[in-house]
């Protein structure tokens, strides 16, 4: 590989040594940036309508971001749990 080739799976490890940063904050960071990659045309498509496309496009990202290696599963469990959370008071809303 020559200096100018970018790897996508040492993104995280690039930003940061570039950032002077943790490298778990680097993992957050790589995964926020691929999260928005994702979720900003969903909703710009939808005009942020379409809360399930908007879900279902983060899940995708962040499941993403966890098969190469740059996000702990566990995060996306505690999203996964506080969405639930969340979504259960909506529905107790629509029931009442």
């Amino acid at each position: 590989m020559s200096a100018g080739d970018v790897n996508l799976l040492d993104l995280p490890q690039q930003l940061a040594n570039t950032l002077g940063i943790p490298l778990f904050a680097g993992q957050v960071l790589a995964t926020m940036i691929i999260l928005m990659v994702f979720l900003l045309p969903i909703l710009y498509l939808t005009r942020g309508k379409s809360v399930i496309s908007v879900l279902l496009g983060g899940f995708l990202a962040l499941s993403f971001c966890i098969a190469v290696g740059w996000l702990p599963f566990w995060i996306m469990l505690v999203l996964v749990l506080m969405v639930a959370a969340m979504w259960s008071g909506k529905i107790k809303e629509w029931v009442t």
